[in-house]
């Protein structure tokens, strides 16, 4: 292992390992729907506006009553219905009259209308006759003998109907407006008194009506009216409020007439979808576990890389072979001694040890001596 394999590996185990969890996956997206389709409609609209003059006759539901008691207030219900009040004559079941000037609308000709607005007017009359307040002394000097009521309705209201395309189709409405009252009370040994005022009025009414066509029309009503008393100092007190009954036939006429072009358009849009969501099942209640100490954080600190050292060659070393052969030297021999001695310097040129010199023994195998020796430096 060499110097930098060793840094290499000290230095990979020196960095925090870094612990990455489980990759999260997107849900898939849902796929998207159309809910609209564009379209284009065109229709003919004819609009028609009418006017319609609506006559009727007021009747009353009661019975023709008697002479009553002076009390502080009467109401018309009580009264005797007379058209000539003042003279007590054409008494009977009819009240008055009714008239009605209506404004309403239809898509064509034919299609009657739903809604319509009007303007009430007309006339109602009634009479009543007093008893005396003593029967056996009769009436005193003042006494109201007899009291002959006339009445001018101004109202403004609307009709709403119920079926579309009917035969016969019920409607119901409302109306408010002011009643234009004159009273006239007959005294005894007393001159008469007569008395006009305007008083406020709140009606309700419903019915049902036969249409012919938009041109012809007949209805049959029922009304609740209230009306504000007048109040009059040693005299009853009246108040135009009672149940009426009304049988009547209207006449429409078209004023205006207005041709439209409906366009209808559908916008084509794309929502995305709404991915199903799974049923959650429910889940025991369970008791919470102690909480256990979390443990001190851990501050990891890298280790610094250490700087590497510089590189140092060893000295190097001589090794120094001597080769002795011995071999047998024979005196008779001059010149091999003299080779033998050559072969020796040249073995250990470079040193400076002296030769030795064996004597003649007898001949062994070679030896290899290795020494080592310092360098000098």
């Amino acid at each position: 292992m060499t110097l930098w394999t060793a840094l290499t590996v000290l230095m990979l185990e020196s960095t925090p390992a870094v612990i990455e969890g489980p990759a999260e996956l997107a849900p898939p997206a849902p796929p998207e729907t159309v809910v609209e389709v564009e379209e284009v409609e065109l229709d003919q609209v004819d609009e028609m506006s009418w006017m319609a003059l609506r006559a009727g006759t007021v009747f009353t539901p009661f019975l023709q009553s008697s002479p009553i008691a002076p009390d502080r207030r009467i109401t018309s219900d009580r009264a005797r219905a007379c058209l000539d009040p003042q003279g007590g004559r054409a008494c009977g079941p009819v009240r008055g009259f009714d008239l009605h000037i209506e404004m309403f609308q239809t898509p064509s000709r034919s299609l009657p209308p739903r809604w319509s607005v009007f303007f009430r007017t007309g006339y109602t009359a009634g009479r009543f006759a007093f008893d005396p307040q003593d029967a056996e002394v009769g009436h005193t000097a003042g006494a109201p003998e007899a009291l002959a009521y006339h009445t001018v309705p101004l109202f403004l209201g609307g009709n709403a109907y119920l079926f579309e395309k009917f035969p016969i189709r019920p409607y119901g409405g409302l109306g408010f407006g002011f009643d234009l009252l004159r009273l006239q009370y007959q005294r005894h040994d007393a001159d008469p008194r007569t008395d006009i005022s305007a008083r406020i009025g709140f009606e309700l009414h419903a019915g049902l009506e036969a249409r012919f066509s938009n041109y012809v029309a007949l209805n049959v009503e029922i009304r609740q009216l209230w009306s504000a008393r007048r109040k009059i100092e040693q005299l009853p007190n009246y108040s135009n409020e009672g149940v009426s009954l009304i049988a009547g036939i209207s006449f429409a006429i078209p004023v205006e007439t207005q041709r439209r072009r409906k366009v209808t358009r559908t916008i084509r849009r794309v929502e995305p979808g709404r991915p199903p969501v799974a049923p959650v099942a429910p889940v025991a209640p369970v008791a919470p576990a102690p909480a256990a100490p979390l443990p001190a954080p851990v501050i990891v600190v890298p280790t610094p890389a250490p700087v590497p050292a510089p590189v140092t060659t060893p000295p190097a070393t001589t090794v120094h072979v001597e080769v002795i052969q011995k071999q047998e030297i024979q005196p008779s021999a001059p010149n091999h001694l003299e080779q033998t001695l050559q072969t020796s310097q040249q073995g250990s040129q470079g040193h400076e040890e002296p030769m030795r010199v064996l004597p003649p023994e007898a001949t062994r195998p070679a030896a290899e001596v290795l020494t080592t020796a310092p360098s000098p430096r």
